[in-house]
């Protein structure tokens, strides 16, 4: 076990369970007391990457700190409350980051208590950068830090948080499990070498324009309750149609619909793992009048069905 992973549960108290993990080829770490309860779920793969899954409740602020390795991290805060003394300042749910870890660092953390902490996360070992990459895609190290040094600390690619999700509803056997969650690792990675490759086009997106997609990428995520057509979008900053397809993909990364669809089923997640609303209730919610087209739709995000999703990622029994 990675050492930052190991010097963590033993500072919340976690130890292993001897029952098979809910989440196929992980392992699973559990701890109850007086300061809260949660999982920590661990999946290794050798000495190249980690992956691993919080879901955890503190009844008063906890703070830790690790002694970090020489790593990369990847990770997507599905909910949080921290505060400024958070290592990287304030996160917020639904957040994602990428960092790169020096050896022998002291990091120091605080969760902030009464908000559930359900985060997912990967971490790249020096085997993965430096050797793996090179071996099997012909990467250099070279080509991976100018990936890194391009994707900001803090992202917002959609099509990550799908990945994040499919591992977590992965439902196969030890054997497919070992070669589906290396080959997410590696769609990961290639989805951060995809946006550093739309940021340096978005180079080329004014200023102005770059303003316009962002203030409407954000109506867009305020607003996944209500049907929004690219044209009533292009219309309302003064694009033509083609104009603003074009400039939403090069800042974004992907279309205007694919980006509406994803914010609608991280939402969905959201409510599914962090309310007791009903299944028809979120779907409405979320944009959808017809239930069962919001239950084929998430399948197709997440692989299970959102009353799956629900008792198996939030340990609660459907409610409808």
């Amino acid at each position: 076990m990675n050492r930052s992973h190991q010097s963590f549960l033993e500072q919340n108290g976690s130890t292993l369970l001897e029952k098979e993990s809910e989440i196929c080829g992980f392992k699973t770490y559990q701890f109850r007391s007086s300061n809260g309860y949660g999982k920590t779920s661990i999946f290794e793969l050798g000495s190249r990457a980690t992956i691993s899954f919080s879901d955890h409740l503190y009844y008063n602020d906890f703070e830790y700190a690790v002694l970090s390795e020489d790593s990369v991290v990847i990770h997507q805060y599905d909910s949080i409350l921290t505060d400024n003394r958070f290592r990287i300042g304030q996160v917020h749910t639904g957040m994602q980051y990428i960092e790169r870890t020096a050896e022998n660092e002291v990091q120091r953390y605080i969760i902030k208590k009464g908000t559930p902490a359900k985060t997912i996360g990967i971490q790249l070992m020096p085997e993965y950068y430096d050797y793996y990459l090179k071996k099997e895609f012909n990467i250099g190290y070279s080509a991976f830090e100018e990936m890194l040094n391009c994707n900001t600390r803090e992202m917002c690619i959609p099509s990550l948080s799908t990945v994040f999700h499919q591992i977590l509803g992965f439902q196969g056997g030890s054997i497919s499990a070992m070669i589906f969650y290396k080959a997410k690792i590696d769609e990961a990675v290639s989805l951060l070498f995809q946006n550093a490759k739309q940021i340096k086009k978005g180079i080329a997106v004014s200023k102005t324009d770059y303003r316009l997609i962002m203030y409407i990428a954000e109506y867009m995520a305020q607003n996944v309750d209500v049907s929004l057509s690219l044209g009533e979008m292009a219309e309302s900053v003064y694009m033509s149609p083609a104009k603003f397809k074009y400039t939403f993909q090069s800042v974004m990364g992907h279309s205007f619909s694919d980006h509406f669809f994803l914010l609608r089923m991280a939402k969905a997640c959201d409510l599914l793992l962090n309310s007791n609303e009903y299944i028809t209730s979120i779907a409405q919610r979320v944009g959808y009048k017809n239930v069962g087209s919001f239950s084929a739709q998430f399948k197709r995000y997440t692989g299970i069905l959102p009353s799956e999703y629900r008792a198996v990622k939030g340990g609660k029994q459907p409610l409808d």
